[in-house]
This record gives C-alpha cells, sequence and structure tokens, in this order.
C-alpha cells in the first residue's frame, strides 16, 4: 500500500461528527482539544506547527472547487524544501487557499485567502486534498514573489522536483497574460530565464564562467529554507 503525503497528519474532525462521536460541547471547550478553525478541531497533544499538518487544517475553510496554493501546494505537491517558515527559520508563513472569484471568504491568522480565478483544470487533488497544479503554483509562487530573484527561485525549486517544465512554465504563463503580476513582475522575469545553475546541480556552482558572469545569488523564497545549505 501507497504511502500517504499526509501520513502522521492528523486531519481535524468536524464538530458536529464529535459530537455524534459522544465527545461533548463541554470537552471541546476542555484542554482535551484544540480548535484549528470554525467548527473543526484536533486533540490537544497535536503539534500544529509542521508544514503538511497546516495545510491539513487550512484546507477545511475550502470552498468547493477551491484549492490550496502557493508553498503549501508545492509541499503537499513533494517539495519539501518549502517548510511555510519565514527567512528566520521560525515564523510560519500564511497558508494560502485559492477560493476563485465567486467566494466570499475572508483571511485569518495563519491563513491567506487568493480570490483569483481558478478554472477547474488549474487544480488537482492530493491524498483527498485539493491543491493548484504544478503549472498553477509556480506561476502564483513568481507572481506573487517580492522581486525576481525569489521569483526565479520559487520557480527554480519547481523545476528541480522535476514538477514543471521551462517550456510548459513558458506556454502556461503565456496563455495567462493580464494577470496581475505577469510579464512586467517577477513573473515574467523567471518565465524569460532558465532556472538558477546553482539548484540544478551546476558542476561548478561557485565559479565564474566568463559566458554568464557572476553565480547567481542564493536567495530564499517565502515558506522555503536556504538552498545554499548549512
Amino acid at each position: 500500500m501507497s504511502r500517504s503525503v499526509f501520513d502522521g497528519v492528523t486531519p481535524p474532525r468536524r464538530r458536529t461528527d464529535l459530537l455524534e462521536d459522544g465527545v461533548t460541547a463541554g470537552r471541546l471547550r476542555g484542554p482535551g482539544w484544540q480548535r484549528t478553525s470554525h467548527g473543526f478541531y484536533v486533540p490537544a497533544g497535536v503539534d500544529r506547527r509542521g508544514p503538511l499538518q497546516r495545510v491539513a487544517q487550512a484546507s477545511r475553510r475550502l470552498p468547493a472547487g477551491g484549492a490550496v496554493g502557493g508553498w503549501a501546494a508545492a509541499r503537499t505537491l513533494g517539495v519539501r524544501a518549502f517548510d511555510g517558515l519565514a527567512t528566520d527559520g521560525r515564523t510560519p508563513i500564511d497558508v494560502p487557499l485559492c477560493i476563485g472569484a465567486e467566494h466570499q471568504i475572508r483571511s485569518v491568522p495563519g491563513i491567506r485567502v487568493w480570490a483569483d480565478s481558478l478554472p477547474s483544470d488549474d487544480v488537482v487533488e492530493v491524498d483527498g486534498v485539493p491543491v493548484t497544479t504544478p503549472e498553477r503554483t509556480c506561476l502564483d509562487g513568481m507572481r506573487r514573489a517580492s522581486g525576481p530573484v525569489e521569483a526565479v527561485v520559487f520557480a527554480d525549486l519547481m523545476f528541480h522536483a522535476g514538477l514543471v517544465t521551462v517550456e510548459r512554465m513558458r506556454d502556461y504563463v503565456g496563455r495567462h497574460r493580464g494577470w496581475r503580476g505577469h510579464s512586467s513582475g517577477p513573473a515574467g522575469a523567471a518565465a524569460r530565464r532558465p532556472p538558477v545553475p546553482q539548484c540544478l546541480g551546476d558542476p561548478n556552482p561557485d565559479g565564474v564562467d566568463s559566458r554568464r558572469g557572476p553565480p547567481e545569488p542564493h536567495v530564499q523564497p517565502a515558506g522555503a529554507p536556504s538552498i545554499a545549505g548549512p
């Protein structure tokens, strides 16, 4: 039997289901349970800080047709470099939820709502959790980056994991002209060039090649640890 991406994760349970199973409302308010979001709970002993645990918790707020996006989608798709922490290695970054333009859901602490258009073919399901496709995840990560270098690094991690290719991303970006942060922003800059060489196993990552100049700086994207190593 194949392993689930969410092995070791405790999925939040709906309050009504817990009540039906005999857990009283008083016990849910007590020290034995933690509320993860409105109407959902996990036992008090569950560590809620892990990236996939946070994905499982946040996904319970998704409306029909919505999907987990950004760094959280990339992690669910298998890119372990995205740990959901800021550059200090301690501060959690909000889990992005892509809900489409027709839903009205507010961002809450720990969850960032993205209300861009979300066609059904931009969504896949991973072990029961809807996430954005690799191409959509990569584009969102690039166009919502703080600058071109961070956008390239986000894309590079996706390329390095084998989830997308330069050709597929150029085609996908080309079919989404006019979106926020497209050709004039970080996404366009990232789509116009291949991944950062160091992240793809450059045999001379610290050297200077006269044909391409100095190596690219290692910059940490939101939700990913330093790719330069310890």
